[in-house]
C-alpha cells in the first residue's frame, strides 16, 4: 500500500529496542518496535487517518504514532 502510493518505503526493525508498558493494574507487557518511513511532497491527512484506523485493528493496538517531519534536501 505505501509502495503503491509513495513509490517506496523503508522499514527499520529495531530488534534491540523493546517497549514496555503496564495496562491498568496488570503485569508489564513487552512490545517490539517497527518504524516505517516514507517521503512525500504533500501530506494527505485523510489517507493517514484511514491507514491509522486500519493498522490499529490489524495490530490490535490501543494507540499508534504516525508522525510527520519537514526535511530539507541538500
Amino acid at each position: 500500500m505505501l509502495i503503491d502510493k509513495f513509490g517506496g518505503v523503508t522499514v527499520y526493525s529495531r530488534n534491540q529496542v523493546k517497549g514496555f508498558w503496564k495496562p491498568g493494574e496488570g503485569k508489564a507487557v513487552e512490545d517490539e518496535l517497527l518504524v516505517f518511513e516514507v517521503m512525500c511532497l504533500k501530506i494527505d491527512p485523510a489517507f493517514w487517518d484511514k491507514l491509522k484506523l486500519r493498522l490499529l485493528k490489524i495490530f490490535k493496538q490501543d494507540s499508534l504514532i504516525i508522525r510527520c517531519s519537514k526535511i530539507e534536501l541538500l
